[in-house]
């Protein structure tokens, strides 16, 4: 009799094939604060990956809409930030890292992007990733 095939979700053991990843502090970014004059975009052309990074207005999603729901008051969370893959090697990106340098640490998935999300009633946040 065949046994029947199983996977275990809580198996969290690292692969035998890669060795265990260290939590070491990232490098260090400064990150300059600057005002959009209405009418115009923080991000005015969002194929320029590695410099999509900015706060407020609407999410640039690199996927599909994925606005989240407050755990608590189950109302629509309000957009606060996003975080581009600021390393990813382009030449108008200034933080640009050779991609076969294994060196970058700032590239979420592919050339992905971190949405922050904020419920400002329950003081409650949520980030979620999407890549390309």
């Amino acid at each position: 009799m065949k046994k029947p095939f199983r996977i275990d979700w809580a198996d969290t053991s690292p692969s035998k094939h890669q060795p265990p990843t260290t939590h070491e502090p990232l490098k260090e970014y400064s990150i300059k604060f600057e005002k959009i004059p209405k009418g115009k975009k923080a991000v005015p052309d969002p194929g320029k990956l590695g410099v999509r990074s900015k706060l407020g207005g609407n999410p640039d999603w690199v996927q599909h809409p994925e606005v989240p729901m407050c755990s608590d008051c189950k109302q629509p969370m309000t957009f606060v930030a996003q975080l581009d893959s600021i390393e990813h090697d382009e030449k108008h990106n200034p933080h640009a890292i050779d991609c076969l340098s294994r060196q970058q640490q700032y590239m979420f998935g592919d050339v992905g992007m971190i949405y922050v999300f904020m419920c400002f009633s329950c003081m409650t946040t949520e980030s979620l990733v999407q890549s390309g």
